[in-house]
């Protein structure tokens, strides 16, 4: 199968997947190639951009290397120096840069992905230098960038990408849900020490979605007997300590592979117990930013001229509400689908979330392949149809927990519990809210140890089609409901190993049919990424992983 290394955005090579041309093609080159017939060129400049700070007279956002930054003044107004005080709600769960709960947004600018991609689906290196992806869709060869070091000091190698390549496949590693990204994966090979070549059976047109949220952690480290609470990494920032339930501490990297970067002396994460306390601290100046401040405070914050919210535009989150179908009540598919009837999508979208959100029955989003307008409006609001559904499915009386998180989200959750309790109150069902923090609940969602339902959110909508096949709620491999029919898997599969573009479409709304008869989650609404500042922070961005991005971050 021949390679060749050309420069090409992910739009592109999808493109050339739907017009049916022969090669893909994904590198790190800065000129322009002829576009393929059907298939439009790859853009000699960056994308406009979504996501921008709604401070006043905010400057237009521009574009870097997979993420989406609020425009900064010229490089030499950017002041190096000073710790960013960052309130964060819920102790972290572990410091693994590989856990997807809470930990992995906070320990993020410890390490660096392979690549990125960014709001058009284009895949930047990263800490590769190239990447080549054969023609059929199963192998990609990874051209690792020279002289990258860890905070440790040790060069990283191919050997550390195969080692963490390899570890991702440990069903124990974040609940396997890295596993799920890497389904496809059959081999990995290194033929030297800068190359990576990883091989598939199956066409795998997703692969750049695996890349992007691999963080890439130093193997010497993580063999140790404390490896895992002194994470180790080639990122902006290395580690310094952490203090259960009061803060992390993260230091600037003095052998940052970027250079002149980053401009912070480092990051102080304070944990709080809830948002109201972590949001008297911002406003008492204890703290420089706050992540995810709650909604009503986050409108506050966009009309208040000393402060400023950056929203991330391009995410494709989703608040979700997850059934345990492994036991009775829940595991009925006509009392799931009476409840996503019963659940008044706008009405939570206009006063819980003040229209920052928007109602949504799928968790794709316009910016994937795989969205379908119509399928996102398929569960209209009617209690009689949910009352009708529940008479059907012969069930009476159904009593049953709502278990909600008291810390992430945790006043919007509170708020939609209420509204959701005194619906299904007029069709005869009984819900109790059970708050718990966020390491708990997270646990008893990835063993699927809890009752009834449960509050959650979603990611990675906006991606391929074929990356939800990895997502902890709606993948067939570690989907938090339990939910394992066969059938499912046939399904799932598809749409992350079809190329043909007609059949493609077809697996896409199988899929969608499937997820929406099935419900073994209900979608509530769309959800905005967002972190308040104070106006002296400058240069904060998400990536398209949908994590916060430090290494331009300055102090004014």
């Amino acid at each position: 199968m021949g390679t060749r290394r050309l420069i090409r955005t992910r739009r592109d090579v999808l493109g050339m997947l739907f017009s049916g041309a022969g090669v893909a093609l994904l590198a790190a080159c800065t000129t322009p190639v002829p576009s393929s017939p059907n298939t439009p060129a790859a853009p000699t400049s960056p994308p406009a951009p979504t996501a921008v700070a709604s401070a006043p007279n905010a400057a237009a956002p521009v574009s870097t290397i997979g993420v989406v930054v609020p425009a900064p003044p010229p490089a030499a107004q950017a002041k190096p120096g000073g710790v960013l005080r960052m309130g964060i709600v819920g102790d972290l769960p572990s410091l693994d840069g590989n856990d997807f709960g809470a930990a992995f947004d906070v320990t993020y600018p410890i390490f660096n992905n392979l690549g990125q991609e960014d709001e058009k689906l284009n895949l930047s290196p990263e800490l590769a230098e190239s990447f080549e992806l054969s023609s059929d869709f199963r192998s990609l060869k990874v051209n690792l960038r020279k002289g990258v070091q860890f905070h440790s000091g040790r060069e990283l190698t191919s050997d550390d990408v195969k080692w963490q390549i390899d570890r991702s496949n440990d069903p124990k590693v974040s609940a396997g849900v890295l596993r799920a990204f890497r389904i496809l994966l059959t081999s990995v090979e290194v033929p030297d020490k800068y190359t990576i070549i990883i091989k598939s059976d199956q066409p795998w047109p997703a692969i750049a979605d695996y890349i992007h949220v691999l963080n890439i952690l130093d193997q010497q480290t993580m063999a140790q007997p404390d490896g895992k609470l002194n994470p180790v990494g080639t990122g902006p920032f290395k580690f310094q300590e952490y203090v259960q339930g009061d803060h992390l501490t993260l230091v600037k990297s003095p052998n940052y592979w970027k250079k002149g970067l980053p401009y912070l002396d480092g990051i102080r994460f304070q944990i709080f117990k809830d948002p109201q306390s972590m949001l008297v601290a911002l406003e008492a100046g204890q703290l420089d930013a706050v992540d995810t401040p709650p909604i009503r405070d986050t409108a506050r914050y966009e009309k208040d001229p000393n402060w400023q919210v950056v929203f991330n535009n391009i995410a494709g989150d989703s608040y979700v509400i997850t059934f345990n179908t492994t036991q009775p009540p829940t595991n009925n598919k006509l009392l799931r689908q009476a409840m996503s009837y019963a659940l008044d999508r706008q009405r939570i979208a206009d006063t819980v979330l003040q229209n920052v959100g928007a109602p949504k029955n799928i968790p794709y989003y316009p910016s994937s392949p795989a969205y379908d307008q119509s399928a996102d409006q398929h569960y209209a609001f009617d209690l009689d149809k949910a009352k009708s559904l529940l008479a059907n499915a012969g069930l009476s009386g159904v009593e049953m927990d709502f278990n909600i998180n008291s810390t992430s989200d945790a006043t919007e959750w509170s708020s939609i519990s209420q509204i959701y309790q005194a619906d299904l109150g007029s069709i005869g069902m009984k819900i109790n809210i059970r708050p718990f923090d966020n390491p708990t609940l997270a646990q008893m969602l990835s063993a699927v140890n809890y009752s009834g339902i449960a509050s959650g959110t979603s990611t990675v909508g906006h991606l391929h089609a074929g990356v939800l096949s990895a997502s902890p709620t709606f993948g067939y491999t570690s989907n938090r409901a339990g939910f394992k029919p066969d059938d499912f898997k046939d399904i799932d599969y598809a749409i992350l190993t079809e190329v043909d573009p007609a059949k493609q479409q077809q697996a896409y709304a199988t899929w969608r049919n499937y997820f929406l008869d099935q419900q073994w989650a209900m979608v509530v609404t769309s959800k905005r990424p967002r972190v308040a500042t104070s106006n002296k922070v400058h240069g904060i961005a998400y990536t398209r992983a949908e994590k916060l991005y430090y290494d331009e971050t300055w102090l004014g």
